[in-house]
């Protein structure tokens, strides 16, 4: 029935912040979109106030997903995805957003031409001070390696996600609805907040993405789990992180550059500096170093910036 179906998945999050999401992405065009609003058993989920936006903006293909206790970012993306009804999905959090109104269209377009299930795209930071003053601050690529996407190395993209954590924002996915809902369920009651290592599992199984080297969204820098500094948080964070690697070191098979990740995995996690000294010396041997590149980095000019500004503007 739609092209896409967007998943803003809330927690305890600001009702402005979730007004700014969906200001972006109702105004989408060239494409037929589903938003899905899913509650991480909040005090308070504002759908009342969700419903009214929609409402007010002539909006109707939505879903509202209630949950009624906290489980995590993958259960509650999981809530999310049962009522999807796209082709793709793609996720936003709260403050975050799309960043022109044709950006949808032109990344599908895009990742169907390449012929991939998913894909990354550049990411325009922002804050917003003390004084509610709204900070662009700068455009970035990540993953900073961006070549072996363009040139179609898969092997070494593959090596360059996994093993060097060259990794995308999570914000700046969009994957085919099947293939992101097999994932999550591969980690679900395992990774609890970071779902973001989806992307991690799909690498490492040879599902590789696409780069759309446009900046295709906006995103809150040092509000969010992964930027915020919170030593806690960090800890959640690292703990899905080695969870993740876990299932990868359970392959058994003949799969050469699986095992050989798998190799680098174990090495890393009972001694990280070991791992990178003898990887950087050569003794860890798979030809597929990364050979670093400048990040792609600009500040932002012109319309695609006079867009965002009044995005944020609610």
């Amino acid at each position: 029935m739609y092209s896409v179906s967007v998943i803003i998945a809330t927690y305890n999050s600001d009702l402005k912040k979730i007004k700014t999401t969906l200001k972006s992405v109702i105004n989408q065009k060239k494409i037929k979109l589903q938003i899905i609003v899913c509650d991480d058993g909040s005090e308070d989920n504002h759908f009342t106030e969700i419903e009214a936006y929609f409402k007010k903006n002539n909006f109707n293909n939505y879903e509202l997903v209630a949950n009624k206790e906290n489980r995590g970012t993958v259960i509650n993306a999981l809530s999310g995805c049962e009522r999807a009804e796209g082709d793709y999905i793609k996720s936003l959090a709260p403050g975050d957003g799309l960043i022109h109104s044709y950006v949808l269209y032109e990344w599908i377009y895009n990742m169907e031409n390449e012929n991939k299930k998913w894909s990354f795209s550049d990411v325009m930071y922002y804050n917003i001070d003390n004084n509610d003053k709204i900070n662009i601050l700068k455009i970035n690529s990540y993953p900073q390696d961006v070549i072996p996407y363009i040139k179609h190395n898969d092997l070494k993209a593959r090596w360059n996600y996994v093993v060097l954590k060259d990794i995308a924002v999570g914000v700046a996915m969009i994957a085919q609805k099947e293939v992101y809902i097999n994932y999550l369920n591969k980690i679900a009651g395992k990774v609890v907040y970071a779902e973001d290592n989806v992307w991690r599992l799909m690498s490492f199984d040879g599902v590789v993405a696409s780069y759309f080297s446009k900046p295709a969204v906006f995103y809150e820098y040092g509000f969010g789990v992964s930027t915020s500094g919170d030593s806690e948080w960090g800890k959640r964070l690292t703990k899905d992180w080695l969870v993740a690697n876990h299932e990868m070191i359970k392959y058994s098979g003949n799969d050469l550059l699986k095992n050989r990740m798998i190799k680098a995995l174990k090495l890393e996690e009972n001694d990280h500096y070991r791992f990178y000294s003898q990887f950087f010396k050569g003794k860890v041997r798979l030809s597929l170093k990364r050979k670093l590149c400048p990040r792609k980095t600009y500040v932002p000019i012109g319309q695609e910036l006079e867009h965002v500004i009044r995005l944020l503007t609610i």
